[in-house]
Formats: C-alpha cells, structure tokens, sequence
C-alpha cells in the first residue's frame, strides 16, 4: 500500500487530535498546511479515496464527540482557509 502525501499529512491530524482531545475540548484547532487537497478534503470533509475518507471519518467522531472543530489554513493566508464544520 502506497501512502502519498496527502494521506501523511491527514495522518498527522487525526492522531493529534486523539492525542491532545482533553486539552482541546470545546474549542476550535487551527492547522496549518501548505497541502491544497488536505486544506479541500477538510472544506468538503468528502474525499473520493477511501483510505482519505475513513481517517476523515475517524477525525470526524473525534471533533463531534468532544465538540470541537479544526480549520485548515494554508501558512501563506490567503482563500486557503477551510474548517472542518461539526454539528453542534
């Protein structure tokens, strides 16, 4: 199984949410990356990889269990920007 960037940089944030959920109950998480199909991945929170939608899935249960949310944004600024809506 290959794993390309964009499934390495997902990886980075789902497991860091896992990780630091205590800490980050409640509130809204800014990420920043410089990876456009990451940044358009968390906008549609939809992927047509499957490997990309299970850990959009996992991050998903994370952010709604614990009632926070993460926003995407590229270093540079910019239109970039995207959050990762949960319903509240």
């Amino acid at each position: 199984m290959e794993w390309y960037i964009s499934m390495k940089e997902l990886l980075l944030i789902v497991p860091g949410a896992a990780l630091w959920v205590k800490q980050w109950r409640g509130k809204t998480i800014k990420r920043y990356c410089d990876n456009a199909a990451v940044l358009v991945v968390l906008r549609s929170c939809w992927s047509k990889d499957k490997r990309l939608m299970n850990l959009m899935r996992c991050l998903f249960f994370i952010l709604a269990h614990h009632n926070m949310s993460i926003i995407g944004t590229h270093p540079r600024g910019g239109e970039q920007g995207s959050e990762c809506f949960v319903p509240k």
